[in-house]
């Protein structure tokens, strides 16, 4: 770190490669020893621990130019972390003495590995969505950040302050930080989105009485998706029909995989002249449950918005508890048909 003299400078690249499944990160680090030799004392730095993003994998380093006279090639490896950070430590290869330079290139994955809807990371060929850090010591300024999205995603940054987009020769949007003043301190979150076909499924269920026709619409890159949701409608629209007392307005219904953008900025929204629900890629069991209440409570029951909105979420819960669902939509009992 700065305080124990050895300053650390990068200049951090997070490469998006969706059909990977992953994003590629090259660091290349500049490290100073800042330490002044004295008469009693020589001051020498072997190695640096760096705090790299939570799932960070095969972490490999090289020098820059040619390798000094009596060194090691630099080598890394993966330390015991914690669930926040993946610590890594970079072995020099050489003793690092005062006034010093090294120049190495640090490089690592950060891969989707799917599974929970609201991953961190998320890498696919219709949506992106994964954390950046900057890498520095303490109290040293100066590294820089630079996030590249392959053609045709629509690129945005959710939190924490990156330049605007820019386009390169090849097409490829870049986003920059420019130099950071506190590169230590320094994270954002950044979405990609870009329009593809949509994987169709079929189901049905009985509302009623009534045949009831599903549509689900899901990404290609995540048929899981369908999956998840089908059960949840199929179980779930017989028994907000029961509780709400009224029978299923139609005989159809599509549901559509989506991004918050693609849904207004909420979690959900319910079409009404398509009859079609849209929910974000992440969203719960409990939203699912809330936009197909919405079949029923959109502003044709209710004039009043808050109305509508109160109604939905309250059979919403009723529902999730009824099918034996807890929030993160994890199955703790069967589903108990009826009222709730």
């Amino acid at each position: 770190s700065a305080a124990s003299g050895l300053s650390l400078v990068s200049d951090a690249r997070y490469v998006v490669q969706p059909d990977k499944r992953r994003v590629r990160v090259v660091v290349d680090l500049t490290a100073t020893n800042r330490l002044a030799d004295t008469a009693a004392s020589t001051w020498v730095f072997d190695r640096a621990n760096l705090a790299l993003l939570p799932g960070a994998s095969r972490p490999k380093v090289t020098i820059a130019g040619p390798l000094p006279s009596g060194a090691s090639a630099p080598s890394v490896s993966i330390r015991p972390s914690a669930s926040t950070y993946t610590l890594v430590s970079v072995v020099f290869g050489r003793l690092l003495r005062s006034g010093e330079t090294i120049r190495f290139r640090l490089q690592y994955l950060l891969v989707d590995r799917g599974g929970d809807a609201a991953r961190r990371i998320r890498v696919g060929g219709t949506a992106v969505a994964f954390p950046v850090w900057a890498i520095a010591s303490s109290g040293t300024s100066g590294s820089t950040v630079t996030v590249v999205f392959p053609r045709g995603y629509e690129v945005s940054v959710a939190a924490g302050t990156l330049g605007p987009p820019t386009s390169s020769s090849t097409g490829d949007t870049i986003l920059r930080s420019g130099p950071l003043a506190k590169p230590a301190t320094f994270a954002a979150y950044v979405r990609g989105e870009r329009s593809v076909e949509h994987v169709v499924t079929l189901a049905s269920t009985t509302v009623a009485g009534a045949r009831v026709a599903l549509t689900f619409r899901a990404w290609p890159e995540e048929p899981e998706w369908s999956e998840r949701l089908t059960p949840i409608f199929v179980d779930g629209l017989p028994l907000l029909a029961t509780a709400i007392g009224l029978p299923f307005p139609g005989e159809t219904l599509t549901i559509e995989e989506s991004s918050d953008r693609g849904t207004g900025g909420y979690a959900g929204i319910y079409d009404t002249s398509t009859r079609t629900i849209r929910i974000a890629y992440d969203a719960s069991t409990e939203v699912a449950l809330h936009e197909a209440a919405h079949a029923w409570f959109n502003g044709s029951l209710l004039a009043e918005r808050w109305a509508s909105e109160a109604f939905a979420q309250v059979y919403a819960e009723g529902a999730e508890r009824a099918l034996g669902l807890l929030p993160s939509g994890t199955i703790v009992t069967p589903p108990k048909p009826g009222r709730f």
